[in-house]
């Protein structure tokens, strides 16, 4: 799909630039711009769907890495402190 895609943007480019160099008015002139802008987006599609392609196929590859879990930690925290009594004198106050 992403090859059709090219080719079709590829040649929107190309009706662009020959509609513009064989322009008699104005309307002409608009076509052969939307042409060859539409021709760029669609060259910009076909490359995102490039993109996704690979990162699909990438997915679909079998995992090479293993999981091992590691030991379980035999350390324990000790418990939390209480937080400090707030007073008129300790926020600093007359």
């Amino acid at each position: 799909m992403s090859a059709f895609m090219k080719l079709m943007g590829v040649a929107m480019l190309i009706a662009g630039v020959i509609v513009l160099a064989v322009a008699r008015s104005a309307f002409h002139e608009i076509t052969a711009a939307t042409a060859f802008g539409l021709g760029a987006v669609i060259l910009g599609i076909s490359a995102v769907i490039d993109r996704l392609t690979d990162i699909r196929d990438g997915l679909r590859q079998p995992a090479t890495m293993t999981f091992t879990p590691e030991p379980a930690a035999t350390e324990t925290r000790p418990p939390p402190k209480p937080d400090p009594e707030i007073t008129w004198r300790g926020r600093g106050t007359r």
